[in-house]
């Protein structure tokens, strides 16, 4: 809202504007008619009309925005007018471009700075214009003339208590923009811990399966209080309180989190994590059939079967391999605080591991009775029912922590999917540019798919109906 002399003057004192960039602005010129673009040389005030420009500020000759600036960052400053006739040449097909093959008003939206003296229909056009090349937009405001905007944006966060609260969908209680950053790191936050409880439910889901699907080969299954153990002691309580830790209160990192489950690295820790506890419960099987003392089951027609060997077994892994996974999936920094500052997860992890240790090692008469446990008279085999576990506590984490953030892995999967395309202005676009190409090629092979089979049933089919039909008539 402020002149344009007064808006290019924060923007240097806030940093935004650099005293080694080049502040092109765009303006209109005198007569109204045309757009000119004139590099700002300095910030001393001159009476309008010097120069023969309408603007306040000394510049220098008319710049061209297609050349390429080698030593300079070259940044725009414009006024709601320029950025009205712009966007109006741009919709009529004035589509020029610059030295990098980029659109002149995309390359002004992306590096404009200043835009002063804008109203509130050009503040909601520049936010869907910039969400139009692929950006997730954030727009401050504080007043009734910028409820379009903040509707329109992504995240739209009101500075006051007045008109803008209405629309927009956060307020701050400080009136200045200090607020966006706790809006984003809460916002990551959010985001990665909603990830790490949809993997670990999701790797729970799948490893309580392969517990019962053994059991099923051996007609057992697991009892009604060791479901009940599982699902609401363990499962439930980590889930529960794993999700209250807080926002990493360190510097933001640069990258954004994963913002789709479908992505190659959640993918693959989760898969990875599933292949590790689906390994670890079939070599507990394994090695409690080689132990010498083990009776097989006898199976009883119309009988439950769930007080044997192979279900207390699978039942203990089974409870440690869901902690386990619990603690491997509580991601830390850079957008979360680490696990240890949650004290009530990590209090709960220990009492968890603790209570089931006891179970498998020294569990008392009413606890076996109470959980149907058939407790294996080999004080060897529980305890190594244990160490199976920290072993798969130990490959769990390091999956998560090493093999999944670690360089090769990521530089393979720059590898695989890589785009040869050169990336328009930042790799959002580029994007945009990979599902325009992906839908280009789908319809040029549904074309082709089309035109085999017209071939094919002019060539098979139509020859078919017609002496089928020429036989019926005559019937």
């Amino acid at each position: 809202g402020d002149y344009m002399d007064t808006a290019v003057s924060i923007a240097r004192r806030c940093g935004m504007v650099l005293p080694e960039d080049e502040l092109v602005c765009v303006e209109p010129t005198c007569d109204g008619r045309d757009i000119e673009y004139r590099s700002i040389a300095s910030r001393k005030r001159l009476d309008s009309g010097q120069n023969g420009h309408c603007s306040g500020h000394v510049k220098s000759a008319v710049v061209d925005v297609r050349s390429e600036v080698k030593e300079q960052r070259r940044v725009y400053a414009m006024t709601g007018e320029s950025f009205r006739m712009m966007r109006d040449q741009y919709k009529r097909g004035d589509n020029s471009k610059n030295h990098r093959g980029v659109s002149v008003f995309d390359d002004m939206l992306v590096r404009g700075v200043v835009f002063a003296r804008m109203g509130p229909g050009q503040k909601k056009e520049l936010v869907e214009d910039l969400q139009s090349l692929g950006y997730c937009l954030c727009m401050c405001g504080d007043g009734a003339n910028d409820c379009e905007a903040l509707r329109a944006a992504d995240a739209g966060i009101s500075l006051s208590k007045a008109e803008a609260s209405v629309a927009a969908p956060f307020t701050s209680q400080v009136a200045d923009i200090r607020c966006v950053p706790t809006l984003i790191r809460e916002g990551r936050a959010a985001l990665v811990t909603t990830f790490s409880v949809f993997k670990y439910m999701a790797a729970y889901s799948l490893i309580e399966f392969t517990t019962v699907l053994i059991l099923y080969t051996l007609n057992s299954n697991l009892g009604d209080r060791q479901y009940f153990y599982i699902d609401l002691v363990v499962v439930l309580i980590l889930a529960l309180v794993g999700e209250r830790t807080e926002a990493y209160k360190g510097r933001l990192d640069k990258k954004s989190p994963l913002s789709s489950l479908v992505s190659f690295p959640v993918l693959f820790s989760l898969l990875s994590q599933i292949a590790v506890q689906i390994f670890l419960l079939t070599l507990t099987y394994k090695y409690l059939e080689s132990e010498p003392w083990f009776t097989p089951l006898v199976q009883v027609i119309n009988t439950e079967n769930t007080k044997c060997y192979e279900t207390t077994a699978l039942f203990c892994l089974c409870s440690f391999l869901l902690i386990n996974v619990s603690v491997a999936f509580a991601e830390g920094a850079p957008y979360r605080s680490p696990m240890y500052t949650n004290g009530l997860y990590v209090g709960s992890v220990i009492v968890l591991y603790l209570i089931t240790a006891y179970i498998t090692l020294w569990p008392a008469n009413f606890v076996a009775d109470f959980l149907e446990l058939e407790v294996p008279s080999s004080l060897t085999f529980r305890v190594a029912l244990v160490e199976i576990s920290i072993l798969g506590l130990v490959l769990s984490y390091i999956i998560d922590r090493w093999v999944i953030s670690s360089n090769a892995l990521k530089q393979l999967c720059g590898k695989l999917w890589s785009n040869p395309t050169p990336r328009i202005l930042l790799r959002v676009p580029t994007r945009r540019l990979c599902v325009y190409r992906l839908h280009i090629a789908a319809e040029n092979l549904a074309k082709r798919v089309c035109r085999y089979y017209r071939q094919w049933y002019r060539s098979a089919v139509a020859p078919c109906t017609v002496s089928f039909s020429s036989s019926a008539a005559s019937v």
